[in-house]
């Protein structure tokens, strides 16, 4: 059928926790993040005390740009096809263009190929349908990218956009490739090249970069660490959830102490211990656990479904909102009425 099934990688990416647990190996060299935490929980009896102390509640005002200090490199490290998460990194998009004497000035994203990076600045209009905007910029592509949406605010903004995957993917078998040890590796490789080039065309460049955390976190041969060798100051924020209360709800906390489960929702199940697993929250890793954890913060949504905790007549509200903006803008671009209003509830006790 066509190209159907090698449909671009970067727009599927369904890699759900769960899922991230059973396909990564304990042995192997990348790890997913969560990992890390119950590696360090089961060696290290000091951990908790010290990212307690680094733990504050995650306001809805919140300035993340207070956290970068003078990083010429942010990565933003997601777990993909999370809304709470997307709504986020457009927030923190906005936070950082709207601030000019912090001099960003580029957008890199993993959900834009190299090569079809010039076709996206030929779109003059990009206010069209996500799918007819999709076929524009790449016709090997059959569904839109939710990350447009991050991609078209970026310009406004003033942000050039620069792709960062390579073509490779969309061959057969790409979608596995781009998973394994030596996919992650070429493909990190690629997005240096492509980093370190524009930093070279202008060496006071700023970059925020989107792409998943297994490509940000701090291990051997990931963006954040290759950044790091070339002597670029980097930041790394890497993004967590709680298991969704309407979806997964057997995932309580008296869930994860009654079973050997596997470390997904690890973060969730360390802050059942405090009470705190449906707060949202902002971890400032300590520097003596930033490269065991392979972030410098962590940004924690206990409750990833903010319609869980709205009343009735709040859902009615925002269903009304709906109607004038495509579903999916109105979950993931925070200008619209609808995204203003689930974000705000994101935040409601």
């Amino acid at each position: 059928m066509k190209k159907c099934f090698l449909t671009l990688f970067l727009l599927l990416c369904a890699l759900c926790q769960a899922a991230a647990a059973t396909a990564a190996e304990e042995s192997a060299e990348y790890k997913y993040f969560f990992f890390p935490l119950a590696h360090l929980w089961e060696q290290d009896p000091q951990m908790q005390p010290l990212l307690l102390e680094g733990t504050r509640p995650l306001t809805e005002n919140f300035d993340y740009t207070a956290l970068f200090g003078d990083a010429q490199v942010i990565l933003l490290g997601e777990i993909h096809d999370k809304d709470v998460i997307s709504r986020e990194i457009n927030v923190i998009l906005k936070q950082a263009a709207g601030k000019p004497s912090l001099g960003f000035t580029h957008l890199a994203t993993e959900f834009l190929l190299q090569s079809a990076q010039p076709n996206f600045e030929k779109v003059k209009n990009k206010n069209i349908h996500l799918d007819k905007l999709s076929q524009a910029i790449d016709s090997r592509v059959i569904s839109y990218d939710n990350a447009l949406l991050t991609m078209k605010m970026a310009e406004d903004l003033g942000l050039q956009v620069v792709g960062l995957d390579i073509d490779r993917i969309l061959t057969p078998g790409g979608t596995a490739w781009a998973l394994s040890e030596e996919g992650l590796k070429t493909r990190n490789q690629a997005w240096l090249k492509k980093i370190t080039d524009v930093l070279r065309q202008n060496p006071r460049a700023r970059l925020l970069v989107h792409c998943g955390a297994l490509h940000s976190q701090y291990v051997a041969d990931s963006l954040s660490t290759l950044l790091k060798r070339k002597g670029i100051k980097t930041y790394v924020m890497l993004f967590e959830i709680g298991p969704d209360p309407k979806a997964d709800k057997h995932m309580t906390c008296e869930f994860f102490r009654s079973l050997n489960t596997p470390p997904v929702y690890v973060w969730y199940r360390f802050f059942c211990q405090f009470g705190k697993e449906r707060d949202n929250l902002i971890i400032r890793v300590p520097p003596r656990y930033v490269n065991v954890l392979g972030a410098d913060s962590i940004v924690y949504f206990g409750n990833p479904n903010p319609m869980s905790k709205m009343n009735p007549q709040a859902k009615d509200d925002l269903f009304n909102d709906m109607r004038y903006f495509p579903q999916t803008a109105c979950h993931l671009h925070p200008d619209s009425a609808a995204c203003q209003k689930l974000r705000h509830w994101s935040f409601v006790k």
